[in-house]
């Protein structure tokens, strides 16, 4: 009796013939291909309408499915027939199609709450599930708005420039609440606590540790706290904090704390070098042109021009013209030209200020890549070396040899130890009682005395009188 059921046609079984037909077999595992051939069939003229819901129902009685699952399942078939009308000039296929969903609502094998969860706005309007498409529209809009771009009252407590202000004053506190070794557990967990509570991100936190410690470079508190973060990060935060500052004269800090970065291995100088500026072709050229520019000037001293209206001259004991000679301003606009608002000289200005590091070799390296003669040259350069120097001086024993170290920063100093008298004054001091006792035949005090000492006694006004 089943096989024969199974062959008969739409008269017998009210439509349940579309479910066992041959071609359809293929789609026993597939509800949702199956579903969308019963409504191409309806738009072809091949079924009824109003036997769609017998043949919807004979096949939801092999697979039992849930109504909701078939309810869903149909309501994304009906959305796929509509879409396939969209710009279709036939009206009697959308007026069959509307005609079968009407049967199936009224059938509930789905209710209006698929067709808004999945149909378009033109088909629920002619379906009369909704007056306008228009002011559906709208509604929309306005829910979506509602849920997700409207700021709830209490998000007003978790504003990430909350978050970042709490994490500002934590970190620039002074005095009893400032960062110690003793309370970077403390401060680590409170910073950590700011990052979850308002969703800052770890990377501009970093930035704004780095911040802090470069307005307190001599803590050292803040190199284990930065120990709590990923350590690969530091060379992207650190050249982005380069490069923002480009421009920027006064940020010593930064120098220093990427001196004390560098030193602890926390970040290479391959890793730094890319982000400062400027980029060394362009400073290649400025040092070339700076070179020419003061061999210029050197070269105009003592020219006479005879067609030279007046005298510009300093008048002499006897009423003659007499030349004054003063190389530092010549070395200054040298210096001005080639490396205003170098950063990779600055950050060799604060290695050199702890010693010839390695940090400090690589950039004394590099500078004699690029073709830099003489580092002294630059001030901010000389004054590291200069400070230096004084340190070690001040460890020095008296009537005891120079130490390597002390003669390492003088070679580098060379002739441009005239820029600090009292430095010049204490190595002179030093270099005397050196030469009076056992070191006296080493060469290179000789050297000191002979080669550097003389010559910047002579170029110091105060010198010269001296002598």
């Amino acid at each position: 009796m089943a096989q024969k059921a199974d062959m008969l046609d739409v008269e017998e079984v009210d439509g349940s013939d579309a479910v066992r037909s041959p071609e359809e077999a293929a789609d026993d595992r597939s509800p949702e291909a199956y579903l969308l051939s019963l409504l191409k069939k309806v738009l072809g003229g091949d079924l009824e309408p109003q036997k769609l819901v017998a043949a919807i129902a004979a096949y939801d009685g092999r697979l039992q499915l849930e109504g909701s699952a078939l309810a869903l399942r149909l309501a994304d078939a009906v959305w796929l027939a509509w879409a396939e009308l969209e710009g279709s000039q036939d009206a009697e296929k959308k007026e069959r199609l509307l005609a079968g969903l009407q049967h199936c609502l009224q059938g509930k094998l789905l209710s209006k709450r698929e067709l808004l969860l999945t149909a378009e706005s033109d088909l629920l309007e002619e379906a009369g599930i909704i007056v306008s498409r228009e002011t559906w529209r709208r509604k929309e809009i306005r829910v979506n708005t509602k849920l997700v771009y409207q700021q709830r009252k209490f998000n007003l407590l978790r504003e990430e420039s909350e978050g970042y202000a709490k994490l500002t004053t934590l970190l620039h506190q002074s005095g009893a609440g400032r960062l110690t070794a003793e309370t970077v557990p403390q401060v680590a967990r409170d910073v950590l606590a700011l990052i979850g509570f308002f969703d800052l991100d770890p990377n501009r936190v970093v930035s704004v540790l780095l911040g802090a410690w470069a307005e307190q470079a001599h803590n050292e508190a803040f190199l284990q706290l930065l120990a709590e973060f990923k350590q690969a990060e530091f060379k992207q935060v650190l050249g982005w904090e380069f490069e923002r500052g480009v421009g920027s004269p006064h940020r010593d800090g930064l120098y220093q704390i990427t001196n004390r970065l560098l030193e602890a291995g926390h970040v290479t100088l391959e890793e730094i070098m890319p982000h400062l500026d400027p980029p060394d072709d362009e400073f290649k050229a400025k040092l070339a042109q700076a070179g020419e520019e003061l061999n210029a000037a050197v070269a105009k001293i003592g020219t006479v021009n005879l067609v030279e209206q007046g005298d510009r001259s300093t008048p002499g004991q006897f009423g003659l013209g007499r030349l004054t000679l003063d190389a530092q301003p010549l070395l200054d606009a040298f210096a001005h030209a080639a490396g205003q608002g170098n950063q990779k000289l600055a950050l060799l200005a604060a290695t050199l200020k702890g010693g010839l590091t390695a940090p400090a070799r690589q950039l004394l390296a590099w500078a004699a890549a690029v073709g830099v003669e003489d580092v002294a040259a630059f001030p901010s350069v000389c004054d590291a070396l200069l400070a230096r120097l004084a340190a070690q001086l001040r460890e020095h024993e008296p009537g005891a040899a120079l130490g390597a170290d002390a003669l390492d920063t003088l070679s580098l100093i060379g002739l441009h130890l005239n820029r600090d008298v009292r430095v010049l004054t204490k190595l002179l001091r030093a270099l005397r009682a050196a030469l009076e006792g056992p070191a006296a035949a080493e060469s290179r005090q000789q050297v000191c005395v002979g080669g550097w000492c003389l010559h910047a006694l002579w170029t110091n006004s105060e010198g010269r009188h001296r002598l």
